[in-house]
């Protein structure tokens, strides 16, 4: 054997590192993706974000998580989607208002239909 460590020899995987590899064993510092639910938000989102508190955060959250999903098209925002994180109906609508008031989302509503959200372009 010689020293050199780009010798074509020294470069061989052996037959266990060969059946490793062949089986899709996981990368040497390899990181694996999360698969936790996650929201990006732009600063200036997150600056009107501070100054607000209660439902209308959960709310914004929600919408954003949901357009992600959509991949930007306006989304329908039932009550069943924020019943799960203790926003109820009347507190929905609060919170699309304050949200609108601010800037953060625009809110197309249907009489006896769920209102149709999309998030501003800043």
């Amino acid at each position: 054997m010689t020293s050199d460590p780009f010798d074509p020899k020294n470069l061989r995987l052996d037959d266990t590192a060969l059946q490793q590899a062949k089986a899709g064993a996981v990368r040497a510092g390899a990181t694996q993706r999360s698969r936790q639910p996650f929201v990006m938000l732009t600063l200036a989102q997150a600056n009107r974000l501070s100054e607000m508190a209660g439902p209308a955060v959960r709310v914004f959250f929600r919408v954003l998580f949901l357009t992600f999903k959509a991949r930007g098209r306006p989304v329908k925002l039932a009550n069943a989607a924020l019943a799960e994180l203790g926003v109820n109906r009347k507190a929905k609508w609060r919170a699309l208002r304050e949200l609108e008031a601010r800037g953060l989302i625009v809110v197309t509503r249907h009489p006896r239909k769920s209102p149709e959200v999309s998030l501003t372009q800043e």
